[in-house]
């Protein structure tokens, strides 16, 4: 039987996620920090942006499972392997640090276990590939 494989592709990268409040919120490093200086409403901003974030890879990834190539009665082994690979698509094509990269994408892999209706303590983080283009992510979720 072939694997089941999505490529959920949201339209921005952690590093610059939109808002209602007109400027990107910065999602990656050390929020801990960074919270320490901030105001208020700088705070609200950031659990907003993290909420968005999660919202959309959960609403992108609902739509990838729509699809016909995605076989509607797959049923997740309990012992199976989801890798995550993700490319990520900057103006700039630079790496950036994968660690990082996968903390701020928390709130994203939030979402996708969310819509995946599993633990994302079942994910394998596999590694990423940088690639210049306007700013968007996409993640091959591949269930092992």
């Amino acid at each position: 039987m072939e694997r089941p494989v999505l490529e959920v592709d949201v339209p921005y990268t952690i590093y610059a996620v939109p808002v209602d409040r007109g400027r990107p919120v910065n999602l990656s490093g050390n929020s801990a920090a960074k919270n320490s200086r901030r105001s208020k409403w700088a705070l609200i901003l950031h659990t907003a942006a993290r909420r968005q974030c999660e919202l959309d890879f959960y609403f992108a990834t609902k739509e990838c499972l729509q699809r016909p190539q995605w076989p509607q009665s797959t049923a997740f082994d309990p012992s199976a392997v989801i890798s995550i690979a993700p490319t990520v698509y900057r103006p700039i094509k630079r790496g950036r640090d994968a660690d990082n990269f996968w903390a701020g994408m928390k709130s994203a892999l939030d979402g996708v276990a969310n819509a995946l209706g599993v633990d994302d303590s079942r994910f394998a983080l596999m590694p990423i590939t940088w690639e210049k283009g306007e700013d968007r992510t996409v993640l091959r979720i591949e269930v092992m």
